[in-house]
């Protein structure tokens, strides 16, 4: 029912959800979109509490089944296909959840933002400056 670009960008959060798990080292079991919903302040949010498992429990070999698994629920809808690939083709790429991985066995953490660059805070202005 949304328009093409609420569609866009409720994509994009959809990216970022799931970014956002896999670096808390959580691993939605189902990433399909009725997994999701969006809240009424326009937020993606995972449901399916009852499929999460630790992203490191996941074998290196076994990642490409998230791939997979993001790539065909997305085939039926080309429009939103391609919108997800617009800013986290990274998410369809078995090397990248292979290193998000790496990094949380590490201990390392990383950013993902959740607003877009023109409403997030400005960091190189120093407010105690005078």
């Amino acid at each position: 029912k949304a328009n093409a670009m609420a569609r866009k960008l409720v994509m994009n959060d959809y990216g970022n959800a799931i970014k956002q798990l896999a670096l808390a080292n959580i691993l939605p079991g189902n990433l399909s979109l009725n997994s999701f919903g969006v809240s009424q302040h326009n937020r993606v949010i995972y449901y399916d509490y009852e499929h999460l498992t630790w992203l490191t429990d996941i074998q290196p070999e076994n990642i490409y089944q998230i791939t997979q698994q993001m790539d065909i629920m997305l085939t039926n809808n080309p429009e939103l296909k391609e919108a997800l690939a617009e800013e986290h083709q990274d998410l369809l790429d078995k090397t990248y959840w292979e290193n998000v991985q790496k990094k949380v066995k590490l201990g390392e953490m990383a950013d993902v933002y959740p607003y877009e660059k023109g409403l997030r805070f400005d960091n190189k202005t120093d407010m105690y400056s005078f």
